[in-house]
């Protein structure tokens, strides 16, 4: 199906759904045509369910590596990086480490400990003049609209 007619019958079906009030399931490799059309998105992999939840929690709150990799377009990114406090993370770079502080919190068993940071590339912002905090000098390899 070219795009608009998909798109029309996406609608049609969020829209008999939302009218008669049916539990509806609606299998789909295609994340955008998912999001469309859910309240809650269950995700498999490798025939184990990976999570369950509404499209924001499942963004927000992956529950693994995988899960936070599948949903999203383009994917989210993976750094090494360390835990140096409860709210501050360190990425190594070639001359210079990089500190970053988030909100929240991590328990304070995991300081210390070697992770991989997940960004989403829709949280990075692309500056030609470095800035102080919470920022990382590097090269774009590949840009997408």
């Amino acid at each position: 199906m070219d795009q608009q007619v998909r798109h029309a019958i996406c609608a049609r079906i969020r829209h008999l759904h939302d009218e008669l009030g049916l539990t509806t399931i609606y299998v789909t490799h295609d994340q955008a045509e998912a999001i469309a059309l859910c309240n809650h998105m269950l995700i498999i992999h490798q025939g184990e369910l990976q999570q369950i939840e509404t499209v924001e929690e499942i963004w927000n709150y992956p529950a693994n590596k995988f899960v936070a990799y599948f949903v999203g377009e383009p994917a989210m990114n993976f750094i090494p990086a360390l835990v140096k406090g409860t709210n501050q993370i360190v990425i190594p770079g070639e001359t210079e480490e990089f500190h970053f502080t988030f909100e929240g919190e991590v328990e304070s068993k995991y300081v210390d400990s070697q992770v991989e940071l997940g960004v989403r590339p829709q949280q990075i912002e692309v500056s030609r003049e470095r800035k102080a905090a919470n920022s990382v000098s590097g090269t774009a390899k590949i840009l997408e609209f």
